[in-house]
């Protein structure tokens, strides 16, 4: 007979207990580009608060003949937790790679259902020889460091009170701290599970992630790692548009872009660019969005907009070439829902207009957005692509004058030196900004 279900009080430690023979690991797809070197098996399992619990381990390598640049993710260990018999209640992945200058890295989730667990789990650098979780009200718990499988770190993993403010300490052999790190607690709804980290590694955009073989040798402009660094210009089959650089006051950069395809033969039908007034708490921005014209075409087909205007239509189609984008940046609770809220379809066509973009006289179409009216949409076609403008915290009048400088970005012209130019202090500009936030943080 399966334990009951034992809340623990507020600020308590779960009850932990054992479930007998490990259930059987889950199935996990791969990312195209890469293989199961190992299947999943499961390294360790029990009950936090009645609840059964799991932890499955794999291992990932590149699939022949695949390309890291194409796939740019890492492969190697790979580890995951579920809550809840076959994970019914959620989970998530867990980081496993411990990046350089840190002694850990950690994977917090958090449960809609069981609001009362917490899991945290994550691995140690060779360093490490004691972890220890530090509460607010002065109690503190060691956490056992577990032998992973073969080519896995150290492991741990720990389920800590709720409600109470813990910190997570790391110790060298000597007894000195090499690492602590606050452990975040976010808000959760009763119908929605969190995901949260601390130290999670990253590696260079024009350098193989971990797991992949080194490369010494220099990639032509287009080649390789430098297809995003060029805006995808050498593989777009439509014309790219950009407002120059010069023409916007803050920061620009490559926003996203959407395709078709393996990670070998990838197709951009969408290239997207952001502006921005500045980073971290923007207020204002704009963002273009260059969509394959039988791209849009297939959309509107099966979209089929209503265009009787003042009236909200809510939409069911749900595609990112159609949706605006630029809330996630501004609104909170867009970027707690991956830039989604649950009315985030319900628009109206406002009316029709002409604008003359690159010389060319075209008509435009403008949207509006019952949740978000700071934003303002104008969509228009120009010779072999369609165009989408969004702009938050502008009016409409300083939108279609944004839209009328657009200028064709092409390969080797002055505008795509600019615009490289522009990235590049962007980047330069959010790094700044996270390491200055993650300095606070801890």
């Amino acid at each position: 007979m399966a334990d009951a279900i034992e809340p623990p009080d507020q600020g308590e430690w779960p009850k932990l207990g054992s479930t007998g023979p490990p259930p059987p690991a889950t199935s996990v797809a791969v990312e195209d580009g890469t293989v199961l070197v190992e299947p999943p098996r499961v390294i360790a399992h029990g009950r936090v608060a009645g609840i059964p619990w799991k932890l499955q381990a794999w291992t990932t390598g590149p699939a022949p003949g695949a390309k890291w640049w194409d796939v740019m993710e890492p492969v190697g260990p790979e580890m995951e937790f579920e809550l809840g018999a076959g994970g019914f209640l959620g989970g998530g992945g867990v980081h496993v790679k411990v990046p350089e200058a840190h002694a850990f890295t950690a994977s917090g989730h958090f449960f809609g259902r069981a609001p009362f667990v917490i899991a945290w789990g994550g691995s140690v650098s060779e360093l490490v020889m004691r972890l220890e979780v530090s509460l607010a009200d002065g109690r503190t718990r060691d956490i056992p460091l577990h032998e992973g499988p073969e080519g896995f770190p150290r492991l741990f993993w720990f389920f800590p009170p709720r409600g109470v403010s813990a910190e997570l300490i790391a110790y060298a052999a000597g007894g000195g701290v090499l690492e602590r790190h606050l452990l975040p607690e976010p808000e959760i709804e009763p119908d929605a599970n969190v995901g949260t980290s601390v130290n999670p590694s990253g590696w260079r955009a024009d350098r193989p992630p971990p797991g992949w073989p080194e490369e010494d040798r220099d990639f032509a402009p287009g080649e390789g790692p430098r297809r995003e660094e060029d805006f995808l210009l050498h593989i777009a089959p439509f014309p790219i548009f950009v407002l120059p650089p010069e023409a916007w006051r803050g920061i620009v950069m490559l926003g996203g872009h959407g395709g078709r395809g393996n990670a070998a033969s990838y197709v951009p039908t969408r290239v997207e660019f952001e502006y921005l007034d500045r980073v971290g708490e923007p207020t204002r921005g704009i963002r273009i969005v260059n969509v394959a014209p039988e791209e849009e075409a297939s959309l509107e087909e099966l979209y089929r907009p209503n265009r009787e205007p003042g009236v909200w239509w809510f939409e069911t189609v749900d595609d990112a070439a159609h949706l605006p984008q630029l809330p996630g940046r501004f609104r909170p609770e867009m970027q707690a829902t991956g830039g989604r809220s649950h009315s985030a379809t319900a628009r109206r066509y406002v009316g029709q207009g002409r604008l003359v973009v690159a010389s060319s006289k075209t008509d435009f179409e403008r949207w509006e957005y019952r949740d978000y009216p700071e934003l303002v949409e104008i969509r228009f076609g120009l010779s072999g692509v369609a165009i989408r403008i969004e702009g938050w915290g502008l009016d409409a009048d300083e939108v279609l004058g944004f839209a009328a400088r657009l200028r064709r970005l092409e390969l080797g012209s002055q505008l795509l030196k600019s615009m490289t130019n522009a990235t590049v202090s962007a980047t330069s500009a959010w790094q700044s900004w996270f390491d200055e936030r993650h300095r606070h943080s801890r």
